[in-house]
């Protein structure tokens, strides 16, 4: 049972070392080790559930044996004085990461993971020389300035899906789009079975239409079955925007934008292999450009 129980901050009276102070904000249990005690510093967390990992900038050696359950990924994290740790989960889990930091040019074997560009009319794939801010690796689709012309970049064998839809799985995407984001522009992000074409076959994804002015949560078993639901995120140009998208189970799909509010599917999930992938295609005799910076996807509580 907690000492104390509280909001925001934590107590700065009458502790001792060994009290543990119940937050009512994250729902999480805090131990005081020792220091000022309105400091994060001076305290370990002992147990809580976050979406996002805790802020770690001061943590230290007080901190050592901190422990809590991510949410969106599904395993349990501690931390061992200098980083955060993965927690013997007893599941068999697997996690790929793409910075897009390289220098290769090539259509094929693209940054870290070997991401393919398939090509529906005409685009070029190019590396960002420009980097932004925080987003030091950065690729750029750029579409023909012919009408229907784009393409997909993604991450499998031949344009068919090798990621086991059915296993529990977290994505990230950070993306920017280009300076032109109007009814004309039609982009994409996640997962597909056969991302190499304009129609969606079997996908969980965000997408952008010419009659959307917001971004839309999508989930597919195959056209016409279709699940859509407006994010309320609207589509502006030249602007990043990270997309998560997570199996929460068989029949649940989680989408966040921006690490907003999550928005739960549960109707025409696929159970297909799937590829990630992004798109972009230009509906008129305009170029149009889609950026990706950052992808991650975690499997856990694998198929066998």
């Amino acid at each position: 049972m907690a000492d104390t129980v509280g909001g925001a901050g934590f107590p700065t009276t009458g502790i001792q070392k060994g009290n543990l102070h119940y937050n009512i904000v994250d729902q999480a249990l805090w131990m005081y080790i020792n220091g000022v005690p309105r400091l994060v510093s001076s305290w370990r967390l002992v147990n809580g559930e976050f979406a996002i990992d805790p802020d770690i900038s001061t943590w230290g050696q007080n901190q050592i044996g901190a422990m809590w359950f991510n949410t969106i990924e599904g395993i349990y994290k501690g931390w061992n004085g200098a980083e955060i740790v993965l927690l013997n989960n007893s599941i068999s889990t697997f996690e790929f990461i793409d910075d897009f930091i390289g220098t290769s040019s090539s259509t094929t074997g693209m940054p870290i993971l070997g991401w393919t560009l398939g090509t529906l009319g005409s685009v070029a794939l190019s590396q960002s020389l420009t980097p932004v801010g925080n987003h030091p690796g950065m690729w750029r689709l750029r579409t023909g300035s012919s009408v229907n012309d784009g393409g997909v970049i993604y991450l499998g064998a031949n344009g068919q899906g090798t990621f086991v839809a059915t296993d529990k799985f977290a994505m990230t995407f950070i993306v920017q789009t280009g300076p032109i984001a109007d009814a004309n522009t039609f982009l994409r992000a996640g997962f597909d079975t056969a991302p190499v074409g304009n129609n969606l076959t079997e996908g969980i994804l965000v997408e952008k239409r010419d009659v959307d002015s917001a971004w839309q949560f999508v989930t597919t078993t195959s056209a016409p079955n279709t699940t859509r639901v407006d994010s309320g995120v609207t589509v502006a140009a030249n602007t990043f925007y990270r997309f998560d998208i997570r199996r929460i189970s068989v029949g649940q799909i989680g989408f966040r934008i921006n690490l907003g509010v999550e928005t739960i599917i549960t109707t025409n999930i696929p159970s297909n292999g799937a590829c990630p992938f992004i798109y972009v295609r230009t509906a008129d005799p305009v170029a149009k450009d889609f950026f990706i910076d950052y992808f991650r996807i975690i499997f856990s509580a694998l198929s066998r």
